[in-house]
């Protein structure tokens, strides 16, 4: 999985995903917790899964996460 983390403000978050095929599996929460996650598999094709994946990954560089 690819990660990315917010330490900004006391924030402490992480998020994750991960493509399979049409398939992209996200996961968050706090540092040093299980988190959740969640199941997207209602993609067109792998193309519309990246799609999706780049869309969610500049709105958590927005918010502060950074990749690690």
């Amino acid at each position: 999985m690819i990660s990315y983390i917010n330490t900004q403000e006391n924030s402490n978050k992480f998020w994750q995903y991960e493509i399979n095929g049409r398939v992209v599996v996200t996961k968050w929460g706090r540092i040093g917790t299980l988190g959740q996650s969640k199941t997207y598999d209602d993609h067109y094709d792998n193309g519309d899964a990246q799609n999706f994946v780049n869309k969610k990954v500049k709105e958590k560089i927005r918010e502060g996460y950074i990749k690690v």
